[in-house]
Order: structure tokens, then sequence, then C-alpha cells
């Protein structure tokens, strides 16, 4: 046995107690609680929401439906899932699959004012007003196609969940430079019953390693600002700030 194939037997953890794999709908039922337990900045977020699946529908599932070849699961030794990295490799065209999705939401989200916190009821206005910028966006787009020149307060760009890892705000020019050197973007939730096993670097290093394998060159997020620890944490990743944001940092990695 060669020195270089050793070496790599040696680098895998021979006990350890998870692998990752690419999600498939049949997870969503775990990606939705996962979603919740870690709803507020890795905090249980059921002391702010009565109802336990509106964080996963806006945040996780699109990804599952749409993009589940850049979706991975982290799954115990029992093989149950315990965490996940959803993305995306391009932003832009995910944005009018997922706002699809939401779609679907927008009556319940509009007549649901059973709300346990401001959290609750922001989270539903924001899905009600990112699908009507978006569709008055494509509603514009179209008039302009058959030669009716409108105006739009849309710039094309989603900034209502720029507080995750959505597209990012500010200026419509800056926003399609930084979306074409950083197209690609994710989510990623870790149960607590496996933090703290330096798996989050495992799940984006998987993450990362599919985007360059499609010729992804570049991946960005939002983070908030109170949210210190997982500033320093995608530091350590190789992630930097490209821009100040008023809820917090855009950062993003070349690839």
């Amino acid at each position: 046995m060669s020195a270089e194939i050793t070496k790599m037997k040696s680098d895998i953890p021979q006990n350890r107690n998870w692998n990752i794999r690419k999600c498939t709908p049949s997870d969503l039922p775990y990606v939705y609680k996962i979603c919740f337990i870690t709803g507020m900045n890795g905090q249980d977020a059921s002391p702010f929401y009565n109802d336990e699946f509106l964080l996963g529908q806006y945040y996780a599932a699109p990804y599952v439906l749409y993009s589940p070849e850049f979706s991975f699961i982290l799954e115990d030794s029992n093989k149950i899932p315990q965490g996940y990295i959803l993305g995306c490799d391009d932003t832009l065209a995910f944005d009018k699959k997922r706002c699809e999705f939401l779609k679907g939401l927008v009556d319940f989200c509009r007549l649901n004012q059973n709300n346990k916190s401001d959290f609750e009821k922001s989270l539903k206005t924001m899905i009600v007003q990112e699908v009507d910028d978006f569709y008055k966006e494509e509603v514009c787009k179209t008039n302009t196609e058959f030669g009716e020149s409108k105006s739009t307060d849309s710039d094309g760009i989603s900034t209502n969940n720029i507080s995750t890892s959505e597209t990012p705000a500010g200026n419509p020019d800056t926003n399609t430079k930084l979306l074409s050197e950083y197209p690609a973007h994710f989510h990623i939730d870790i149960s607590p019953a496996m933090q703290g096993q330096k798996l989050g670097h495992e799940l984006i290093k998987t993450f990362t390693d599919a985007l360059r394998t499609a010729g992804i060159k570049g991946v960005h997020l939002g983070v908030g600002g109170e949210n210190q620890r997982a500033v320093n944490f995608y530091k350590k990743e190789g992630f930097e700030i490209l821009r100040n944001e008023e809820w917090g940092f855009t950062m993003g990695k070349h690839l």
C-alpha cells in the first residue's frame, strides 16, 4: 500500500457518528424540525412562533424541492437527519422558483394573524411582500417586452430576505456585480445534539466542493450584525465581509 493511500485512510475518522449525503424530499419533515429548533440565531424558535412550519417553508423547503443537487443532509449514526446545508448555484435563477413556491403561502399569511411574536408577524409580512414585489417586476418585464415601457419600484433584486442568505440589498448595479462574482448562496443549521463537532465546516466543504465541480466561482450569504460568533466562524471558513448592511453583513468567498 502506498504512503499516499495510507495517509488518505488515516485522514478519515474511524469512529465518526455522522454522515453527509444529498438531500431528498423525504427529508422535509426533519428539515422543518431542524429549522424550527435552530430558528432564532441557532436557538429554539418555539417561544416566538405558533406555526412550527413557517420558518421551514420560507428558509428551507424551496431548496430541497428545487435545488437538491446543492442541498445536503447531516445525519447521525442512526441515519436520522440532524442538520443541513441548503443552497443554490445561481441566486437570481433560483429566486423565481422560490417565489413560485412562496406564492402558495400568501393567502395563509394574509389571513392568519395568530402570531406569537413580532418575529412571526414580520415573517408573514415578508413572504407576502416578497411575492408581490417579484410578480410586479415580472409584469413590468412582460409589459416592456410588448412595447409598454413602465417604471417600477423594484430593481429586480429581492431584498426582503436579506437577513438570511438570499439576495443582498443595495444599488441594483452593485447587486448585479456582486451576484455575478458570488452567484451561489446557502443556509446552514445543525441541531443541538450534533453541535460542537466542527460539522459546520464539513457541511460547508461538501457544499463548496459541489459548487466547484459545477464551475461556480463564488458564494455569498447574509449574517446578522448581532451574531458575531457566526461572523467569526465564516471568516475562519475563508469568507470576508463584502458589504455592511443595516441588518448586518453580506459575506462572500471566491471558490
